[in-house]
């Protein structure tokens, strides 16, 4: 490992995880690369539920005319951010729903020998990784726009100052 990474390069974590595999044999290999795609999985169900939970607010706010009914300087522009907020929280949900949860087993991981077998699994895994982090990024941007909107109509209504 070079000087100020942090982290393997997947090279280096293909050859500990040969070396690992002379210690502890396939079984606890493929296992290893079940708990990361499952950490991974794990992740991506609060992802969704947040999405989720971020879709069905925006319809309540809507439906209940909260932006809308009102007539204000800045309601078009709250309009705007809570839709492109609803969006955004959408695309992550389909980030993580192509990107996470895309189902492909450990055991079908193309690999001619071991270590073109384990650097196949850590380029899934790391494809996955790479999604789940795009998502967490929509999600927070997500939010935030949530945030703008609601704020621009709570300052119109007087309930922030």
């Amino acid at each position: 490992m070079k000087a100020g990474r942090s982290t393997l390069t997947r090279e280096e974590e293909c050859e500990r995880l040969i070396e690992l595999h002379r210690e502890l044999g396939t079984g606890q290999l493929v296992m290893l690369f079940e708990r990361q795609l499952r950490t991974l999985n794990g992740r991506a169900q609060h992802i969704l539920a947040i999405c989720s939970f971020l879709v069905s607010s925006s319809v309540v706010v809507t439906a209940g005319h909260l932006i809308g009914r009102l007539d204000f300087q800045y309601e078009r522009l709250a309009a705007v951010v809570l839709t492109l907020a609803g969006t955004l929280a959408i695309a992550a949900a389909a980030v993580v729903c192509g990107g996470v949860i895309r189902l492909r087993f450990t055991t079908q991981q193309r690999g001619v020998d071991l270590r073109a077998w384990i650097l196949s699994n850590l380029a899934h895994r790391d494809g996955k990784s790479r999604a789940y982090r795009l998502s967490v990024l929509l999600v927070l941007t997500s939010l935030i726009l949530y945030q703008l909107a609601l704020g621009l109509v709570l300052f119109r209504l007087g309930r922030v100052t």
